[in-house]
């Protein structure tokens, strides 16, 4: 999804840094693409004074996943072209952060830096203060049905989540309601209203850049009917919210923000979102359900498998680097 046009379309323009994409033909006669691997040229400012540019992938900060789509029948031929590539520009650093690639892939592309001119360096994504891992990435495969889905959870969770659907259903006081584009703004602000509660202390200097940046994104995504935004109410209250990035392509939901009012537990307003958003997800077809990164152990009760993410860094060695490792990208 990260990889996508549309989503695409939707960040590159907000980027400060230049962005590019490499992309790759069968060959160099050919009319269409195989592989697209979109990046960006930061510049930064060495101790000396000097100046250097560190490649990144065109995606960090507000994708998931990140890395370079390829058809599959090119994807070795491809990746191996990329590296090439990549080798002969200049730059001090690639920051290959949160790639979504098969451990193989990973390597073929690593292979392209020998030991003898460049760090290749893997990177923890385990958040310091949480202990979360957020290299690991639970999904849910979803079946056609509601009650298979259920059956294959445990006793106290399948319990759980229809007691839980039931309230809803049930008690005049509980509802769900979806933004639309009368609600949208309302429904964003309260979302980040309560993220901003749960998270700013623990995000720190970077909260303010994190609320802004989801609130574009969100923003964006529904404009481009890529979001599905479910609010629980208590009342007139809304007690949670959830943004949920939609890829009808895949089939997939991804679960990309939740918040909800600290003070208010019945019912649950996580649990019950969660649980409402992938029966409403099954009853339209959907077959994925993305808890995106991070291993936090409430989204293993909804029957998660895992799938992982690499955040490596290759660095020029001194004695390597070209005279400038300045990229014609990063100059403006």
């Amino acid at each position: 999804f990260y990889l996508s046009w549309n989503w695409m379309a939707q960040w590159l323009p907000l980027l400060k840094n230049q962005w590019f994409i490499l992309a790759a033909k069968a060959a160099p006669a050919a009319e269409q693409h195989v592989a697209f691997f979109p990046l960006r040229a930061r510049t930064h400012m060495a101790r000396n004074g000097g100046f250097f540019t560190e490649l990144a992938m065109a995606g960090n900060r507000f994708a998931d996943y990140t890395g370079f789509i390829c058809g599959p029948r090119f994807r070795r031929r491809a990746i191996t072209a990329f590296g090439k590539h990549l080798n002969g520009m200049n730059w001090a650093a690639v920051n290959l952060e949160s790639v979504r690639a098969s451990s193989a892939d990973l390597k073929r592309l690593l292979r392209c830096f020998p030991a003898r001119h460049f760090a290749i360096e893997t990177r923890s994504m385990v958040d310091a203060v949480s202990g979360i891992d957020n290299s690991v990435c639970p999904y849910v495969d979803l079946p056609e049905d509601w009650d298979r889905y259920l059956d294959n959870l445990s006793g106290n969770t399948r319990q759980k989540l229809r007691r839980l659907l039931r309230k809803v259903e049930n008690d005049d006081n509980i509802r769900i309601s979806h933004a639309t584009g009368d609600t949208i703004e309302r429904d964003i602000e309260t979302l980040l209203r309560f993220w901003k509660l749960r998270w700013a202390e623990h995000k720190g200097k970077n909260s303010r850049a994190i609320e802004q940046n989801l609130r574009i994104m969100l923003k964006r995504s529904f404009q481009h009917g890529n979001l599905l935004l479910p609010v629980l109410y208590f009342g007139d209250s809304a007690v949670g919210a959830h943004g949920v990035l939609v890829d009808r392509e895949k089939k997939a939901l991804n679960f990309l923000v939740g918040s909800r009012d600290q003070d208010f537990a019945n019912p649950q307003p996580g649990l019950t979102l969660h649980a409402h958003t992938i029966r409403h997800g099954m009853s339209q077809g959907f077959r994925r359900y993305d808890f995106l990164r991070g291993n936090e152990p409430y989204k293993y009760s909804f029957g998660s498998k895992e799938s992982r993410i690499f955040s490596t860094v290759v660095t020029r060695k001194v004695e390597s680097a070209p005279r400038t490792v300045l990229d014609m990208h990063s100059v403006p």
